[in-house]
């Protein structure tokens, strides 16, 4: 399930050269934690799957599109600074990557269309 998760985030977003995020009114975005406190930001797909989570804790908050240039540049930051990442997996699930691992995900796989 995973596996087929992961690969439709990474050709969906590939093919339409963004993803989503969700974004409150203060300009801060919709994280989750995972059980060692870690945080980790939720990237969706399609604006559809981010506006179905934009419930409970994130009601209110708003899809969000970011280009993949502008999320590959943002990754660096986030590399630096050893944040998460995570492919959206319904609710507030999400299929975690470190930073560094996400953005050569995403340059290896544009490479290759």
């Amino acid at each position: 399930m995973d596996q087929q998760l992961i690969e439709s985030f990474f050709k969906q977003s590939i093919t339409e050269g963004q993803v989503w995020l969700l974004q409150a009114d203060d300009g801060m975005f919709a994280l989750v934690e995972d059980a060692e406190g870690i945080s980790i930001l939720p990237i969706y797909a399609s604006q559809a799957m981010a506006l179905e989570s934009a419930v409970d804790d994130w009601a209110g908050y708003k899809p969000e599109p970011m280009p993949l240039r502008e999320l590959i540049q943002w990754l660096t930051e986030m590399a630096d600074d050893e944040m998460y990442v995570g492919i959206a997996a319904g609710g507030n699930k999400v299929i975690p990557y470190p930073a560094s691992v996400m953005q050569q995900e995403l340059i290896n796989r544009k490479q290759q269309r």
